[in-house]
């Protein structure tokens, strides 16, 4: 029998659960045609947010955008060709079925039978009675989003879950740095590095998490509190991902290059670097012994092996320094006896992608700007055992037009060393989010 629709009285009736219901065979259908679709882009999102492009090869990240691409299209494609939007009946339809006797339906019927017989026609209209009734008691038909035997997998939570991690631990902010592995990207080195921080106190405390970036103030947390920094971009000469690689292979090569005990460090104050020179040339002995920083006009740290520094001490007392004394570190410094550190650098800086600075960048170890990527490699494997040229830099900087030194970190130590070299130079001390504001606020003009 061909399907009719039911009469208007009760087609008033029925429009709030057939919209509903017709509303939810698109939903059904959609979510049957695009499942693939997004759940790929789910797990694209993800990746982008937790940054594995930063830490992947630049040929794996390809090929990732690529199949990821490739599979996106395919997917729209299948779920354009699958998708059928659904017609009102079919709506009408789903209502009807989950109605006893599937009352619409026969409410849609004409009598086929006994017409113009009084009694036949009296039941049939009774029987119209009945199932009117039961059409009052239509509701919306749920939707069956159910992908199961279509995903048996479970792929589709695969990817929700890595999206959901991805948002709690991860940056919607490393999206952007994707741009930087396109040919010829160069947006971070134009804007400068992005950051986020977290201070999380500890648990027992029950305070929440601070977002850095939010707090305009000084902060004041519990002690043992856990602070988290994220750097985006690129700083300049070298990405974050490599600096801090090479700030890690140089420590532990440092480290390794002297046993414990055997060098030490000595600051001598209130002698001249010459001074410090020639009593580190009579302290030798044949043994190695030199001036490692030259902080200021009246400070210099000498480093080498423990007795020949020990004989500088001696010397530096006798010679009227007017403090002469040993410092709590675990190896000697910016001295000959790191070279084998100095090598190990060499190698890990052989694979490390070298840009020119945005501005000139006075190296420490010869207190002269620098700019050629490939100068800036073998400087920074000459300091390992080069002397830190600290007042040399400063005076140098000066002599360049420089006015404002900003010490950024904790402490001010720099910035003393900075006023006793040169008296007329502008410092600022950048220590706390207080003075970051200021920094910032000052800077905006």
């Amino acid at each position: 029998m061909a399907t009719q629709t039911p009469p208007t009285q009760v087609m008033r009736r029925l429009r709030r659960p057939l919209t509903l219901t017709w509303a939810g065979l698109i939903a059904e259908r959609l979510v049957r045609a695009f499942w693939p679709l997004w759940s790929v882009l789910a797990a694209v999102a993800a990746a982008l947010i937790l940054g594995l492009h930063e830490v992947l090869p630049v040929e794996a990240v390809w090929i990732g955008v690529v199949l990821a691409g490739m599979g996106a299209l395919v997917f729209m494609v299948w779920g354009a060709w699958r998708f059928r939007w659904p017609r009102r009946q079919e709506a009408l339809a789903r209502i009807d079925s989950a109605l006893p006797g599937r009352p619409l339906a026969a409410l849609a019927d004409a009598q086929a039978i006994g017409g113009g017989d009084p009694a036949s026609e009296a039941l049939w209209r009774a029987h119209l009675r009945r199932m009117a009734a039961r059409a009052t008691t239509a509701r919306a038909a749920p939707p069956d989003l159910r992908l199961s035997r279509r995903d048996p997998m479970g792929l589709r939570y695969i990817a929700l879950l890595s999206l959901v991690v991805a948002l709690l631990f991860g940056s919607v902010m490393r999206v952007g740095s994707v741009t930087q592995i396109a040919p010829g990207a160069s947006g971070a080195l134009a804007t400068g590095p992005a950051w986020e921080g977290w201070i999380e106190p500890p648990a027992h405390t029950g305070l929440p998490s601070l977002y850095l970036a939010d707090q305009k103030d000084e902060i004041r947390v519990p002690e043992g509190s856990r602070i988290t920094l994220r750097l985006y971009g690129e700083l300049g000469a070298l990405s974050v991902a490599d600096a801090a690689r090479l700030l890690r292979k140089r420590g532990q090569a440092m480290q390794a290059a002297v046993p414990v005990g055997v060098g030490a460090m000595a600051a001598l104050l209130g002698l001249d670097l010459e001074t410090v020179r020639k009593i580190a040339a009579e302290a030798a002995q044949g043994e190695v012994v030199a001036a490692a920083n030259d902080n200021d006009p009246a400070q210099v740290v000498i480093s080498g092996d423990k007795a020949a520094v020990g004989r500088a001490v001696d010397l530096a007392k006798a010679a009227g320094a007017k403090r002469a004394v040993m410092l709590p570190v675990s190896a000697p410094f910016h001295c000959a006896l790191m070279q084998p550190a100095a090598e190990a650098m060499a190698d890990a800086l052989a694979g490390v992608a070298i840009k020119a600075p945005q501005v000139p960048v006075v190296a420490n170890v010869e207190a002269a700007p620098v700019s050629d990527p490939e100068r800036i490699r073998a400087l920074l494997q000459a300091q390992i055992c080069g002397a830190v040229r600290w007042r040399e830099s400063v005076l140098r900087m000066v002599d360049d037009g420089v006015g404002e030194f900003w010490e950024i970190g904790a402490g001010k130590a720099l910035s003393g060393m900075v006023r006793r070299i040169h008296r007329a130079a502008e410092v600022r001390t950048i220590g706390t989010a207080a003075d970051v504001s200021a920094t910032v606020a000052a800077a905006r003009g």
